[in-house]
């Protein structure tokens, strides 16, 4: 895969002098091997834990057909509407569900207890009423 990027200005003078050191360094490389290293001896231990978000595609990859036999199960029985819980960017699965025949979705991220059913019910006012 490639692809350009056009800059200037500052941001070309600055991505000019930094860019030819991260690529020598192989830090895309390191990136995508998860490597906790290139955050630094006192983030490591945390960053070892958050890296896995470098493999969400080949890992979620297989479960595609999965997704798309409950999205047709839950269309077949009815369901209209469906929260996403989940810690922390599992409101942006919402974008990916909408107009993809999807039922109507709300998110559940941060803002109230989403390991309470109940809290959960009331924290999503758009969905409270009516539906399965």
């Amino acid at each position: 895969m490639s692809f350009d990027i056009r800059l200037s200005g500052e941001v070309e003078r600055i991505v000019a002098q930094t860019l030819p050191g991260l690529v020598e360094s192989l830090v895309a490389s390191g990136i995508t091997a998860g490597d906790p290293t290139l955050w630094g001896p006192a983030a490591e231990d945390e960053a070892s834990r958050r890296l896995g978000w470098v493999q969400a595609v080949s890992v979620s990859r297989p479960l595609v057909a999965e997704i798309e036999a409950l999205r047709a199960e839950l269309v077949e029985r009815g369901v209209t509407r469906i929260v996403l819980a989940g810690m922390g960017g599992s409101s942006l699965g919402r974008v990916d569900q909408e107009g993809a025949g999807w039922p109507a979705a709300a998110s559940c991220a941060g803002e109230w207890a989403c390991e309470d059913p109940g809290a959960a019910y009331r924290g999503l006012p758009e969905l409270a009423g009516g539906g399965r």
